[in-house]
């Protein structure tokens, strides 16, 4: 009896997992990829404008 719900919370946290990790990586790369973290990070913290 306690199979199916094992299987459902098995799926739901997997589910979760994936969300997760997809999440992570898209942050990683928005930062990553994104001009203004590139080169005006610690060296003026005030101006943005490039």
């Amino acid at each position: 009896m306690s199979g199916e719900r094992w299987k459902k919370w098995m799926l739901i946290s997997a589910g979760i997992m994936t969300l997760v990790a997809i999440g992570g990586f898209v942050a990683i790369v928005l930062i990553m990829g994104s001009p203004s973290h590139r080169g005006a990070t610690r060296s003026a913290p005030h101006s943005t404008t490039d």
